[in-house]
Order: structure tokens, then sequence, then C-alpha cells
């Protein structure tokens, strides 16, 4: 018998609901993804390799490209998009 600690078993219970949409990558592109699913009331999970959100794009130190966001710092694009996507709720594994 193998005993799971509450993480695992919390993980283990996302993985094994249905969700409308599984969105793989948080990126930019994935959590507006997210944030556009979440607020269209669609059941919502991204997956996600690294322990933090951003993909690409924290491989750079300023973004001056992104609208209204004039020389943001690449980490702070990041956590912006993902407090969205979690502040309406999107599951992230």
């Amino acid at each position: 018998m193998i005993l799971l600690d509450d993480k695992s078993k919390e993980r283990r219970s996302i993985m094994e609901k249905r969700y409308d949409l599984v969105i793989i990558g948080s990126g930019p592109a994935g959590l507006a993804a997210a944030i556009y699913a979440k607020r269209a009331r669609l059941d919502t999970v991204v997956i996600e390799k690294e322990m933090m959100s951003g993909g690409q794009i924290l491989n750079t130190t300023d973004v001056d490209n992104y609208p209204g966001l004039i020389g943001i710092g690449c980490f702070e694009l990041g956590m912006k998009l993902r407090e969205h996507a979690d502040k309406l709720g999107a599951v992230f594994l």
C-alpha cells in the first residue's frame, strides 16, 4: 500500500478530474487562454513543466512590446498574468 501526503492526494484528485479545457504551457499565450477560458466559465487546467509561469519570456530582462505595459520586467509580467489566472480559478499542474 502506498501512502500519499496531502499534496499528492490533491494532485491526484486534480489529474483524475475531467476538464472542459486543458492548456499546455504557462507562457503568455497559455495564461491568456486560461484567463479567457475561466471568464467563459470553462473548467480549465494549465499544465506547466517549470516552477514559474511565464514561458520563454523569462529568458529576457525587460519586455517593451507588450501592449499597455511598457518596459515591464519579464518576471513581473509572468507574475501578473499568473495572478490574473489564479484569481479567476484556473488550476495549475
